[in-house]
């Protein structure tokens, strides 16, 4: 089969550094069309299924999953903390849930993750049949006073350091200082982590829940921070680089005639675009020395329709450089 392949290589921009909540390591937001694509990262893995649901505004894309579904994360981040695997990190999740999960055979309990991608054990963080969310070798929220109710739209935030801290967060404000679990031990990340999958084995402990937003830093981020993140649905960083290319990165059997898109960066910009066929000059080309491959430079569009007609068989690179308008255009 003659095949035509497209490898995005790099979306950059370039903007005035500023002071703020560190970027996240990777951010999945649920929007339409492809619900499982990353705004920072890799994209998901889905096992099973999901369905599309209401978000916390009418622009805000969500998603619900439920028994015996669940999503592979592949979170980006390197060992940190002084271990073999990943020791230091906060985990983000924008989530509601129907009141009948609380009630979900087998025990109302909803698992938010797994951090065994095997998971031939228990699940590691949950909701429970009251509403509270942790696990018992951390601690429930329920312990300080708090526990969730259904229908109803929460920021959890979870800043894990290992041998120092287990700490969790909703809507900005500290709800519990949990009992810390030492390195490389329950709560060190391998590679990936498996998002609202029931453990052992698929337990049913996941019942149905709604899900806006999930991000990872690779750090443990402050109180600060995480006050400044806000509640459910607020914005909490704006993407240094365009996202969401069409075709996707690795697309195969592209058509000859395929227009390029892209998500453009929220700051008001202007795109250069670098195509060709060699992925050495098309990752670095610059403005200066344009090697044949800056095919439109400033243009204000987010597509481009590539001259002619694309080759058989052959495999394509292109870079978006996202450039910051000055002040006066």
């Amino acid at each position: 089969m003659k095949r035509l392949t497209f490898l995005l290589l790099t979306v950059t921009v370039t903007l005035p550094l500023r002071a703020a909540i560190p970027e996240p390591t990777g951010a999945w937001e649920f929007d339409p069309p492809d619900r499982t694509k990353a705004t920072i990262g890799a994209p998901l893995q889905l096992v099973g299924t999901m369905q599309e649901t209401a978000g916390i505004h009418p622009e805000d894309g969500a998603i619900q999953i439920g028994e015996g579904s669940y999503f592979v994360c592949t979170h980006g981040i390197a060992p940190n903390g002084g271990g073999t695997k990943m020791n230091r990190w906060t985990l983000l999740i924008d989530f509601s849930y129907p009141p009948s999960s609380r009630s979900d055979p087998p025990s109302g309990y909803n698992d938010l993750f797994q951090t065994n991608p095997t998971n031939v054990d228990d699940s590691d963080w949950t909701i429970n049949s009251a509403g509270a969310i942790g696990i018992g070798a951390v601690g429930y929220s329920s312990t300080r006073s708090y526990t969730t109710q259904g229908d109803t739209w929460y920021r959890h935030v979870l800043v894990v350091e290992n041998g120092v801290r287990h700490d969790l967060y909703m809507d900005g404000v500290e709800i519990f200082k949990g009992n810390q679990q030492g390195i490389d031990g329950r709560f060190s990340l391998a590679a990936t982590i498996l998002l609202f999958c029931a453990g052992n084995n698929q337990d049913r402990d996941d019942a149905p829940i709604n899900v806006s937003t999930v991000a990872f830093w690779d750090t443990p981020l402050s109180a600060a921070d995480i006050a400044a993140l806000g509640k459910a649905g607020d914005k909490f960083f704006t993407p240094k680089r365009a996202s969401a290319p069409a075709p996707a990165d690795g697309a195969t059997d592209v058509p000859r005639d395929a227009t390029l898109s892209w998500k453009a960066v929220e700051y008001p910009c202007r795109h250069d675009m670098y195509f060709g066929t060699t992925a050495a000059d098309v990752d670095s080309a610059t403005r200066a020395n344009a090697k044949g491959v800056l095919l439109s430079r400033g243009q204000a569009d987010t597509t481009f329709d590539p001259p002619g007609s694309l080759a058989y068989g052959r495999t394509y690179y292109w870079r978006i450089d996202e450039v910051k308008q000055s002040p006066d255009g």
